[in-house]
């Protein structure tokens, strides 16, 4: 009875899994979606993953699953999952809840080496506390790190500064393309990213933390960046 249960339970598994491959090997259009992402809290279909145009000469898929850390399941949205074409993207999440003022306010980055030379994104995205959109003034401030070893220091290779959003929205995301050459030539790059929001109750900006996402390493392959 146990065996039969334990290859009960493996085969659900493999089954769970492999939906999930097919799923997140989907792609719509690169304009699918692309307001809906700035507007939706609770997207659909779960799951499934969307490449969307950024405006940078620059490709980045979002996948529709909980709110990040906390798998959250009363909240799906569309959040950062790779650029496009993928290598080694790393991501990083924060969520941050309030009471006075009431908001959960969530803090994503990514990086990623994209068509070569890496990018970085950083994004925010504010709900009321049930998980419905809560639209306000957003920025966010995306910082491209560096450093050239291990072992040392980082410094700031690229920084956007804080871009405001240009209309109120529950979301809002920034980005920086390096395109085929590391700015800062061979090295280890990580996204560093904050965002904050217009408080009307407050008449003032309420500010994330900085979050950062792991780190990748970006070989220049060509002679004027080495």
């Amino acid at each position: 009875m146990l065996l039969k249960l334990s290859r009960l339970r493996s085969r659900l598994a493999l089954l769970v899994l492999s939906i999930l491959m097919v799923l997140t090997a989907t792609q719509f259009s690169p304009y699918a979606f692309a307001q809906d992402i700035e507007d939706e809290y609770h997207c659909s279909p779960e799951w499934y993953v969307i490449t969307v145009k950024t405006g940078k000469s620059l490709d980045v898929q979002y996948r529709c699953e909980p709110r990040m850390e906390e798998f959250d399941l009363r909240v799906w949205r569309w959040t950062f999952f790779r650029f496009v074409p993928a290598g080694e993207d790393k991501r990083v999440g924060a969520v941050r809840r309030s009471s006075s003022p009431p908001y959960t306010m969530e803090i994503t980055g990514l990086v990623g080496r994209a068509q070569g030379g890496g990018a970085a994104g950083g994004r925010i995205f504010i709900t009321n506390p049930d998980g419905s959109n809560l639209d306000r003034r957003l920025a966010v401030r995306t910082i491209m790190e560096y450093r050239p070893s291990g072992s040392s220091v980082w410094s700031n290779c690229r920084d956007n500064g804080w871009v405001e959003s240009p209309k109120a929205a529950s979301a809002f995301a920034t980005y920086i393309n390096n395109f085929t050459q590391p700015n800062c030539g061979t090295g280890y790059y990580r996204t560093q990213v904050a965002g904050r929001f217009w408080s009307i109750s407050q008449n003032n900006w309420i500010t994330s933390l900085y979050h950062y996402t792991a780190a990748i390493y970006i070989v220049c392959t060509d002679p004027s960046c080495q």
